[in-house]
Parts: structure tokens; sequence; C-alpha cells
């Protein structure tokens, strides 16, 4: 097989098993979502709306599309995602008695179920000491990346370039 054929099958695959994942994902929601079915319809549709919308705008931009600002806002989405799945999956973990539970009822607030399930915040000190790490290892990452290796890379740089200066003078100097 031929590194083209090979190419576009894996393509294809990949795309066929999104959209795979897809179906069965939707699958599941509609047998848990009795009785609000048409919240599940009415969401896949807004969800083809936005996704049609962005297309049409990628498309119209072109290369102008800021790239670095469009990662920044999907990294940040998928780090909020992350937050609130470590917390759902320690209250998870605590109901079925892996996890220790210490209630926080008169600390934190309890969240209305849909509140809570989206944003993984539940009134044990497990689950939110969970979040914070994993907020602290998000901030100390983009601390890095923002200000302490641009930093670094401009010392680097000025170095190179003094050096490079110094190599230049001298070659002058021997001259």
């Amino acid at each position: 097989m031929s590194r083209r054929k090979s190419g576009i099958m894996l393509s294809f695959f990949t795309v066929y098993r999104e959209g795979f994942e897809t179906v069965l994902f939707y699958q599941a929601i509609i047998s848990f979502a009795e009785y609000m079915e048409w919240y599940v319809v009415a969401g896949l549709v807004a969800g083809l709306a936005v996704i049609s919308g962005i297309t049409f705008v990628v498309r119209k931009l072109g290369r102008k599309l800021p790239l670095r600002v469009l990662f920044g806002l999907t990294m940040g989405v998928g780090a909020y995602m992350s937050i609130a799945f470590i917390g759902n999956a320690v209250r998870e973990f605590q109901e079925v008695g892996y996890i220790q539970t210490t209630h926080l009822i008169d600390t934190v607030p309890r969240l209305d179920i849909n509140t809570a399930a989206m944003t993984g915040i539940h009134p044990t000190l497990e689950t939110i000491v969970a979040q914070l790490v994993l907020l602290c290892v998000y901030l100390v990452g983009s601390l890095y990346v923002l200000f302490i290796q641009p930093r670094r890379n401009r010392a680097i740089e000025s170095a190179r370039k003094s050096r490079a200066d110094l190599a230049k003078k001298e070659a002058k100097d021997v001259q």
C-alpha cells in the first residue's frame, strides 16, 4: 500500500471514529434525557449552528485568523473543563468509597446539582484540594510560558548577538 493510500485511510478512519463517537454520545444522552429530548435536539442544533458560524468565519478570514488567540482560548476552555472533570471524578470516587470524604458544607456553599456538575465544585475538602492543585499547575505553567520563557529567550538571544558582535570585532582586529 502506498503512503498516499495509507494517509487517506488514516484520515478516513480518524473522521469516521469521531463521527461514531458522536453518535454514541448522543445515543447515551438521549437514553438518559427522558422527557428532555427536545433540549438535546436544541443543543445539537445550537452546536451545529455555532460550528457552521465558526467555519464561515475561518473560511472568510483565511490566513488572517489569530491562531495564538484561538489556541489560547481553546486551552483556557480545556483547562476549565479539566478542573471541572477532576472535581467530579474525585466526588464520584468519594461516592463509591474509594476516597475519604471531609464535608465542608458550612464553609463551601452547596451548589445546584447542574451547576455542581458543570463546575465540579462540591462541598468536600478533597474535591476542592484536587481542583486547587490542578489550577496551581495551570497557573505555574502559564506564568512560565507567558513571562519566564520569553524573558529567558530574550536573554539567550541577546547573549548570542553579543557573542556574534564580539566575533565580528575580533575578526576586524585580526585584519
